[in-house]
């Protein structure tokens, strides 16, 4: 797989904020502060801090149970849809919390759009597919649909497969395309961070490297944040990297000090294989 899509993504990133002269921090696009997370009586997230640079891909790793995926959909308050579900704390995208009862959800899901780990196309064309959440946010003519449909579908580097039968459903797409274009239909409502929840681990060798092609594309017009088990998969493509266990934050830093310093004897337990 050619890395020079995810070299370029790591140069737009600055080194890892330090103190004592050290290097500077990073930019940063979205803060958690003091992060719990319910559900119902079981707490999932425990005082969790972390902050997202604005550039790059960044991943969250760790065993299965830590948290990674709740604290995924914390971000985007998708847990409001489920009974019994409750985040306290403060999720800041460009200083504003969304956690706050005032902010609005339909905004916050258009800015923060989510992958799921398993591909999730609707019962509809490939076409209507992309525009059905185009239609529910913004009031366009049809050639304006048009023209973002094929928008998203070439920055989910799907266009050239499809452009000849839009008009087909969805259903019928290999399993690597069905995934590619549900980040397609995510990108098309321009959001401003794109999380992902494990998007390659339902899929084949082949197309999980097309997808992490696409990340190192789609890490330089928008932030990326993505779940993944797959420590390879987050040496690859991440140029930051948090490290979760028991539902806390143990470490963040860049990959190079995650994967080669770290400074936490879990996180070093942990990405050296000692356990998982």
């Amino acid at each position: 797989m050619n890395g020079r899509g995810f070299d370029r993504a790591r140069e737009d990133v600055a080194a890892p904020g330090t103190v004592d002269g050290e290097a500077p921090a990073r930019p940063i696009r979205l803060q958690v502060n003091n992060l719990d997370f319910f559900y119902g009586r079981h707490q999932a997230l425990k005082d969790v801090n972390v902050g997202f640079p604005a550039a790059g891909i960044s991943a969250i790793i760790g065993p299965s149970g830590c948290g990674k995926s709740t604290l995924l959909r914390a971000m985007n308050r998708i847990y409001a849809l489920y009974p019994g579900q409750r985040a306290s704390g403060e999720i800041l995208l460009d200083g504003e919390n969304v956690l706050a009862p005032s902010y609005d959800v339909g905004r916050l899901r258009a800015q923060i759009g989510m992958v799921f780990q398993k591909a999730t196309p609707f019962h509809l064309s490939i076409f209507e597919n992309i525009a059905f959440p185009l239609r529910h946010y913004e009031r366009l003519s049809r050639a304006q649909q048009s023209e973002r449909v094929e928008k998203a579908l070439r920055q989910a580097a799907l266009w050239d497969e499809v452009k000849d039968q839009l008009g087909r459903s969805a259903l019928a797409l290999s399993g690597g395309q069905q995934q590619r274009l549900c980040i397609a239909r995510t990108l098309a409502v321009r959001p401003e961070v794109v999380l992902m929840d494990e998007p390659t681990s339902a899929l084949d060798p082949i197309s999980t490297a097309r997808i992490e092609e696409l990340l190192a594309q789609l890490s330089l017009d928008f932030k990326v944040i993505i779940v993944t088990h797959n420590l390879q998969q987050a040496a690859r493509v991440a140029s930051h990297v948090v490290f979760m266990f028991e539902g806390a934050m143990v470490e963040e830093g860049s990959h190079e000090q995650i994967f080669l310093s770290p400074k936490q004897q879990k996180t070093s337990d942990y990405v050296t294989g000692r356990f998982g």
